[in-house]
This record gives structure tokens, C-alpha cells and sequence, in this order.
């Protein structure tokens, strides 16, 4: 699924449930610009939902930070009609300050997942001994779900595949919950699957995201892997 075609209240995140359906946090969300100078721009529930309202924010003076979360104080709100017929409008929002949202306080209002139940789920393409079963879908979840980026560094995984095409086909089947946004070269949490390609590392490495994790078949050898004899006989999988 695309996470902008996301509507339903089970499917959003409890900080985008928080900004985009409840009326304290109305003037609340993460900044995208409109124009380049900043003063229109969008507040969206998070880097990866749009917000459904129809309107747009006005900065007269210096206007928040894009890709920030903010807060902001609306001083005047007026109609903007975009076509002749009238039928197509938009609310603009004049701004008379803004201030930084810090949203963890959000976030920690749901509780955690048992990271166990996670690495469950990794688990069902394999067969095999249940500790290396287990290792192999640790694996996949430590990719799935790789460490944000820290200051001045980089978020993010790389992962080698040693096996045959099928195997390296069970490893991607449960990744494909991935939303597709983040399989791409613009996203700034990008997923890569795939072969190495010199052209495309390059692209990565131009773009200097604040995350990528990468999953290559057949990678380069890494010290981690001396228990690939034993890790091979699992990695034959379930049909």
C-alpha cells in the first residue's frame, strides 16, 4: 500500500491519527514549502501523509523551517477561489508566529510492539532448526526496521544475501510490506534490493540521505557470516 492511499485510523501511525483528527493539534504539522521563499506552505501529519484539508498556510515574515514539525498561530483566515465556476476553493491561513512541535510526547502514547511478535513474522518463509530460523529473521527485521540517523551520520543498514535466486527471493517476500516510497532513489529513507550497481551507489551517494539500508545478493563477505554452512540448509524456505 501507498502511504498516501492510507485513510483508515488503523492504518495511520498514533502521531499522524493525532495531528490530522484532532482539533488541538489543527495548526499543527510537518512543514513542506509551496513556493521556494517558504511563505505559502503545507502542514502535513508527517513526512509520509499528506494532509485531506483543503488549505495552506501564509508566512508574511520569516516562515518555518520546511521538513520540520511545527506549530503555528493562524491570525486570519480567508477563502481563496481557484477557477472561475467558484466551485474550487482553498482556506489561506495567515500565520502571525510559529514555533518547534516536538512530537514524542505523541508517540509515546501508544505502546511498543514485542519485538518479538516482529521477528515472528520474518520467520515464515523458512524451515529449518528454530535458532537459525530465528537468526536469519532477525536479520530481516534488524533491515526492516534499521536505526534512524544520528548527527553527522548516516541511518541505516547494509545487508549481503549468499544463497541461490530462490533463496533471495524468500529473504524479499516479507519485505514486500514495505510501502513503495521507500524502495525509491528520492525517498530519504530509502530500501534497496538488488544487485550492486556502481551507478546507482553513486546516485545514492550524491543525494547524501539521512538514511539507507541496502540488501544485496550475493554481496561482499562480511566477518558475521561464519555460520553461513548451517545458515544455508534453513535458507531453503517453504514453498
Amino acid at each position: 500500500m501507498a502511504l498516501n492511499n492510507r485513510s483508515r485510523g488503523s492504518e495511520l501511525s498514533v502521531v499522524e491519527r493525532a495531528i490530522a483528527c484532532t482539533k488541538e493539534y489543527e495548526n499543527v504539522g510537518y512543514v513542506q514549502y509551496d513556493t521556494k521563499d517558504g511563505h505559502y506552505f503545507y502542514l502535513h501529519p508527517s513526512p509520509f501523509l499528506s494532509t485531506v484539508k483543503n488549505e495552506i498556510y501564509y508566512a508574511a515574515g520569516t516562515p518555518p523551517p520546511e521538513n520540520e514539525f511545527v506549530e503555528v498561530e493562524v491570525s486570519e483566515r480567508k477563502t481563496e477561489i481557484l477557477d472561475r465556476s467558484c466551485k474550487k476553493y482553498r482556506y489561506v491561513k495567515t500565520i502571525s508566529e510559529w514555533r518547534p512541535f516536538d512530537i514524542a510526547p505523541l508517540a509515546i502514547r501508544r505502546k511498543n510492539l514485542d519485538f518479538m511478535e516482529i521477528i515472528d513474522f520474518f520467520t515464515y518463509p523458512y524451515k529449518g532448526e528454530a535458532e537459525i530460523v530465528q537468526e536469519i529473521a532477525t536479520c530481516s527485521t534488524l533491515f526492516a526496521f534499521s536505526s534512524p540517523p544520528i548527527t553527522g551520520e548516516t541511518g541505516g543498514i547494509k545487508t549481503a544475501v549468499f544463497g541461490k535466486n530462490y533463496q533471495w527471493d524468500l529473504f524479499q517476500r516479507p519485505l514486500k510490506i514495505i510501502p513503495p516510497e521507500f524502495k525509491t532513489i528520492s525517498s530519504d529513507y530509502l530500501l534497496l534490493f538488488g544487485l550492486k550497481n556502481r551507478s546507482t551507489d553513486q546516485k545514492i551517494e550524491r543525494r547524501n540521505q539521512p538514511g539507507h539500508s541496502q540488501a544485496r545478493k550475493n554481496g561482499v563477505r562480511c566477518p558475521d557470516h561464519d555460520r553461513r554452512d548451517r545458515q544455508t540448509k534453513v535458507f531453503e524456505g517453504t514453498s
